[in-house]
């Protein structure tokens, strides 16, 4: 009987691997700007960070501008793009080429506002 239980046992677990080698990996939370170049906006409420990136509970893009139309992170200390493509603006002064510089820092407490033109 311990054998049966433990053989049911040992496959069970079998089955378990070869399903978590099929289920893909969660995905890393960097920020793509790509979604929003087209002349829209981005915005992303952060709420923590984690070695994988950002981890955000609402995003949405707005085809057109507005006053609410804008990246807003809290808490921040870093901020990069997944892909190569984008510019942000950020306090209406330093303008960020995502192709040459892949992390921003930002000051921690503050919330920021980035705008993606």
């Amino acid at each position: 009987m311990k054998t049966w239980s433990r053989n049911l046992r040992m496959l069970a677990g079998a089955m378990l691997l070869s399903l978590a080698a099929v289920v893909p990996a969660a995905p890393a939370y960097a920020l793509n700007l790509v979604a929003c170049n087209e002349g829209g906006y981005l915005r992303i409420w952060y709420w923590s960070w984690t070695s994988d990136g950002f981890e955000y509970e609402d995003s949405r893009c707005w085809a057109n501008a507005g006053e609410d139309d804008q990246l807003y992170i809290r808490r921040a200390t870093r901020l990069w793009s997944g892909n190569n493509a984008g510019y942000v603006v950020i306090d209406e002064e330093r303008r960020v080429n995502f192709a040459k510089e892949k992390e921003v820092r930002l000051d921690e407490g503050a919330v920021t506002f980035l705008k993606i033109y």
